[in-house]
């Protein structure tokens, strides 16, 4: 590496380009111009085809997201650029957009340049206020049995409503977001202020989720682990005068399960 292949100026101006030249390959549905332009390097390229590229990025197609919108942000850095033992240096953080975009990238320097030896780019999951989908759960007149999920996944769950109706309780989000469930991907993706303003409808019922505490929620599909690595959780809460609908995802950090989604429906009364 060169002296100021870690400068910040310099590092920023790589990414960017790459955003850039990867968002006009999503755009248009096809990595070969990706592939084969400047910010991939020989080995790279070598190693893993457009085709393979375009299959690993799929996601980010079929979402319809256009990253050249990035063109005039900054990207946030988590922390300064390394070099590892294979002198690759690795770049890590994402842009503030909703939802939030983040990239993982390496560079190797070939000669009087630095190409990508690895690229990953993906949108965070965004969280919403009302999972408008999660009413048929609700719609359901017949009590569903659920599905069986492990111990510590029903502990997650029942610790990520908990830690929501705290917040809600308190109109204090920036509580939620440094509660020990959620994760460390949502905080930096998400100011506190933008969660109350994503859950501003739910905040305003003033409805006290934290006596759902004692009960045990149903979870109506078997969880899946997507693509991004997100585990998610479909079920309610059979409330004694209501329904209450939630979808929730969960990322490992440290081993355990941290919230990186979280969507409530509005309570569906019960039928008297």
């Amino acid at each position: 590496m060169h002296p100021d292949d870690r400068a910040p100026v310099q590092v920023e101006k790589r990414v960017k380009d790459v955003i850039h030249r990867l968002g006009v390959a999503i755009k248009a549905k096809n990595l070969a111009g990706f592939h084969a332009s400047p910010v991939m390097s020989a080995v790279f390229a070598h190693q893993v085809t457009a085709a393979q590229m375009e299959a690993a990025f799929r996601p980010l197609i079929d979402s319809g997201v256009d990253l050249t919108a990035l063109d005039k942000a900054h990207p946030r850095f988590d922390g300064i650029a390394q070099v590892d033992a294979d002198n690759q240096l690795i770049v890590k953080g994402g842009y503030a957009s909703d939802p939030p975009t983040l990239f993982e990238m390496r560079f190797v320097r070939e000669g009087d340049r630095l190409g990508l030896s690895f690229v990953d780019v993906h949108l965070a999951v965004a969280p919403k206020s009302d999972a408008a989908d999660l009413r048929t759960i609700l719609a359901d007149p017949h009590p569903a049995k659920g599905v069986a999920i492990a111990p510590a996944e029903m502990r997650a769950v029942r610790a990520a409503m908990h830690a929501f109706g705290v917040a809600v309780n308190h109109r204090n989000m920036d509580e939620f977001l440094k509660s020990d469930i959620v994760s460390q991907i949502w905080r930096e993706h998400q100011t506190a202020a933008q969660v109350a303003a994503d859950y501003r409808a739910t905040i305003a019922t003033r409805g006290d989720f934290t006596m759902l505490d004692p009960l045990e929620p149903v979870i109506v599909d078997a969880p899946g682990r997507n693509a991004r690595g997100i585990t998610e959780f479909t079920g309610y809460y059979g409330a004694p005068d209501a329904r209450i609908g939630f979808r929730m995802g969960f990322v490992e950090e440290g081993g355990s399960l941290r919230l990186i989604n979280f969507s409530i429906a509005p309570p569906k009364r019960a039928a008297r």
